[in-house]
């Protein structure tokens, strides 16, 4: 059952490391406004980390329902968050115009950062599922041997 838990808590160490590496470059390089959108998502993955290793030490299905819940809510926030991120400037230049977007950066990186969301998004959907599919605590409640409450 260890194995099962240390492989979430590399995925999500890996997810960490590379939002930590996400805004140093955001801090030095871009605007603020995308150096906080990245400290949120940030935090969210770090929470998520304490989370999982919760579930090292703590294996019911009760925690694993918190994970599949958090995984599921944190992609929904990313496409939603990926989906008015392109929507909202209404196709014009927002870089020169400050009113138009909710992120002061231009048109090439809102487009890079569009798909990392998306990319990211859709990992963590995968997560979810690879945690549905292999969880023991998932199987035993399937077999009727473990209860919810």
């Amino acid at each position: 059952m260890l194995g099962f838990s240390s492989f979430l808590i590399a995925v999500k160490s890996v997810s960490c490391v590379v939002y930590l590496v996400l805004l140093v470059v955001s801090e030095i390089l871009f605007d603020p406004s995308f150096f906080y959108t990245v400290m949120v998502f940030g935090i969210a993955e770090s929470v998520l980390i304490a989370i999982t290793i919760y579930h090292g030490f703590n294996q019911t299905l009760k925690v694993v329902f918190v994970i599949l819940g958090s995984e599921m809510v944190i992609s929904i926030t990313k496409l939603i968050f990926a989906m008015i991120l392109m929507g909202v400037d209404g196709g014009k230049d927002c870089f020169k115009d400050d009113h138009c977007s909710i992120i002061f950066i231009s048109n090439n990186e809102r487009f890079g950062l569009f798909f990392f969301i998306l990319s990211s998004a859709f990992l963590d959907g995968l997560t979810a599922l690879l945690t549905i599919a292999n969880s023991p605590q998932m199987h035993e409640f399937e077999m009727g041997n473990d209860f919810l409450f």
